[in-house]
Protein backbone atom coordinates (compact mmCIF):
# COMPACT_ATOMS: atom_id res chain seq x y z
CA UNK A 1 0.00 0.00 0.00
CA UNK A 2 2.96 2.15 0.89
CA UNK A 3 4.10 2.12 -2.76
CA UNK A 4 1.05 2.51 -4.47
CA UNK A 5 0.35 6.02 -2.35
CA UNK A 6 4.11 7.02 -1.52
CA UNK A 7 3.63 9.17 -4.72
CA UNK A 8 0.83 11.42 -3.24
CA UNK A 9 1.85 11.46 0.38
CA UNK A 10 3.29 14.58 1.13
CA UNK A 11 5.53 15.31 4.11
CA UNK A 12 5.98 18.87 3.13
CA UNK A 13 1.92 19.86 3.74
CA UNK A 14 -0.31 20.10 7.18
CA UNK A 15 -2.26 17.42 4.56
CA UNK A 16 -2.05 14.04 4.15
CA UNK A 17 -2.36 14.26 0.38
CA UNK A 18 -1.03 17.29 -1.92
CA UNK A 19 -0.28 18.04 -5.52
CA UNK A 20 2.22 19.94 -7.06
CA UNK A 21 -0.64 22.72 -8.09
CA UNK A 22 -1.58 22.86 -4.55
CA UNK A 23 -0.84 21.64 -0.75
CA UNK A 24 -4.84 20.85 -0.17
CA UNK A 25 -6.45 18.39 -2.48
CA UNK A 26 -10.08 19.01 -3.30
CA UNK A 27 -12.67 16.06 -1.62
CA UNK A 28 -13.20 15.29 -5.37
CA UNK A 29 -9.65 15.23 -5.84
CA UNK A 30 -9.14 12.65 -3.37
CA UNK A 31 -12.04 10.42 -4.40
CA UNK A 32 -11.03 10.39 -7.94
CA UNK A 33 -7.28 8.90 -6.62
CA UNK A 34 -8.68 6.49 -4.55
CA UNK A 35 -11.06 5.44 -7.34
CA UNK A 36 -8.17 5.27 -9.97
CA UNK A 37 -6.02 3.01 -7.40
CA UNK A 38 -8.99 0.89 -6.18
CA UNK A 39 -8.98 -0.21 -9.66
CA UNK A 40 -4.95 -0.41 -10.50
CA UNK A 41 -4.44 -2.50 -7.35
CA UNK A 42 -7.55 -4.45 -7.15
CA UNK A 43 -8.89 -3.65 -3.76
CA UNK A 44 -12.52 -3.35 -3.46
CA UNK A 45 -12.80 -1.62 -0.58
CA UNK A 46 -9.91 1.09 -0.65
CA UNK A 47 -11.14 4.26 0.41
CA UNK A 48 -10.53 7.66 1.95
CA UNK A 49 -13.24 6.18 4.74
CA UNK A 50 -10.72 2.82 4.99
CA UNK A 51 -8.04 4.37 5.37
CA UNK A 52 -9.62 6.17 7.95
CA UNK A 53 -10.59 2.96 9.87
CA UNK A 54 -7.39 2.27 9.56
CA UNK A 55 -5.55 4.51 10.98
CA UNK A 56 -7.88 4.29 14.16
CA UNK A 57 -7.60 0.78 14.18
CA UNK A 58 -3.99 0.91 14.04
CA UNK A 59 -3.31 3.26 16.57
CA UNK A 60 -5.14 1.25 19.01
CA UNK A 61 -3.58 -1.73 17.97
CA UNK A 62 -0.21 -0.03 19.29
CA UNK A 63 -2.02 1.05 22.79
CA UNK A 64 -2.59 4.51 21.64
CA UNK A 65 -5.39 6.29 24.51
CA UNK A 66 -8.53 6.38 23.10
CA UNK A 67 -8.74 10.24 23.89
CA UNK A 68 -5.75 10.32 21.96
CA UNK A 69 -6.99 8.72 18.91
CA UNK A 70 -10.57 10.56 18.92
CA UNK A 71 -8.22 13.98 18.55
CA UNK A 72 -6.37 13.13 16.00
CA UNK A 73 -9.20 11.37 13.90
CA UNK A 74 -11.41 14.49 15.03
CA UNK A 75 -13.51 13.31 16.66
CA UNK A 76 -15.06 15.47 19.20
CA UNK A 77 -17.93 16.53 20.98
CA UNK A 78 -19.69 20.01 21.05
CA UNK A 79 -17.64 21.18 24.07
CA UNK A 80 -13.92 20.24 23.24
CA UNK A 81 -14.02 17.34 24.44
CA UNK A 82 -12.40 13.84 22.69
CA UNK A 83 -15.48 11.75 21.28
CA UNK A 84 -14.31 8.33 22.38
CA UNK A 85 -18.03 7.02 21.50
CA UNK A 86 -17.37 7.71 17.86
CA UNK A 87 -13.78 6.71 17.92
CA UNK A 88 -14.71 3.17 19.14
CA UNK A 89 -17.26 2.85 15.87
CA UNK A 90 -13.80 2.96 14.04
CA UNK A 91 -11.77 0.82 16.40
CA UNK A 92 -13.74 -2.38 16.59
CA UNK A 93 -11.35 -5.52 17.36
CA UNK A 94 -11.14 -8.15 14.67
CA UNK A 95 -10.66 -11.79 15.14
CA UNK A 96 -6.37 -11.18 15.21
CA UNK A 97 -7.11 -8.40 17.32
CA UNK A 98 -8.89 -11.07 19.77
CA UNK A 99 -6.55 -13.83 19.41
CA UNK A 100 -3.49 -11.56 20.35
CA UNK A 101 -5.65 -9.82 23.64
CA UNK A 102 -6.05 -13.57 24.85
CA UNK A 103 -1.90 -14.05 24.13
CA UNK A 104 -0.87 -10.68 25.93
CA UNK A 105 -2.14 -13.13 28.86
CA UNK A 106 1.67 -15.21 28.56
CA UNK A 107 -0.46 -18.79 30.30
CA UNK A 108 3.26 -20.37 30.14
Amino acid sequence: MEEVIGDIISNDSLYLFSSQRSPKLSTRAIQHLFAKYQQLTGIEHLTAHALRHTFCHQLVSRKIPLDVVARLAGHMKNNGMPNIEMTLIYTQPNEDDLARAVEELSWV
